[in-house]
């Protein structure tokens, strides 16, 4: 699926009209463990609209999870990150009945932007998946508030399903975060993804 475009949108269905989404970057992952955003043009935008496509690690589990850490100075942080969402996940038993549900709700060491299952849990070794998604990035420039995100990510394929994850998240410290790393637990991956500036 392609990016939506280099062009501004305004969501009022006018174009030019503020708010306004512009393409910052478009990506194509390829079998890499991570990805980086490293000019979000902080500056011009409080917010951001990060999106991702048939992403997709060739490998049947139940943890893969699809992370994110914020970047001040150009390093990533490991630390500060409040993070309450949840996941649904199916069952692993041949009638597929039952779903289990995952809650994230303390500080980690990332923003947990979703659950990117392949297949698992289903008796056909065929069924495969690939995560589709949004996150919405607020005020990552200003080193006077916490950088915060709201993310929403559906796996398809999964056991004849999928696999939602919906939460929230924080990067609890007043700092000028100037760009995002995305990345795969203990995975390498391939899809498309792309960074948007909103003009407010």
């Amino acid at each position: 699926m392609a990016p939506l475009g280099s062009a501004r949108f305004g969501f009022a269905g006018v174009a030019g009209d503020d708010p306004a989404l512009t393409l910052i970057e478009h990506q194509t992952a390829s079998s890499v463990t991570s990805v980086d955003f490293t000019s979000i043009e902080g500056s011009t935008y409080d917010y951001h609209y990060l999106t991702w496509t048939d992403i997709d690690t060739g490998i049947r589990d139940s943890a893969n999870y699809w992370n994110m850490r914020v970047k001040v100075g150009g390093t990533n942080q490991g630390s500060n990150y409040l993070n309450n969402g949840t996941a649904w996940t199916w069952g692993s038993n041949s009638g597929q009945s039952y779903k289990n549900r995952y809650l994230y709700n303390d500080i980690f060491n990332i923003i947990a932007l979703g659950r990117v299952n392949r297949g698992y849990g289903h008796l056909d070794s065929s069924i495969d998946s690939s995560a589709n998604g949004w996150a919405i990035i607020s005020f990552a420039n200003d080193s006077n508030r916490w950088t915060s995100v709201h993310t929403q990510t559906i796996g398809h394929g999964y056991a004849e399903g999928s696999a939602p994850y919906r939460g929230e998240a924080y990067h609890a410290s007043n700092s000028s975060v100037d760009g995002f790393h995305i990345y795969m637990s203990g995975y390498s991956f391939s899809g498309q993804l792309a960074l948007y500036g909103i003009l407010s």
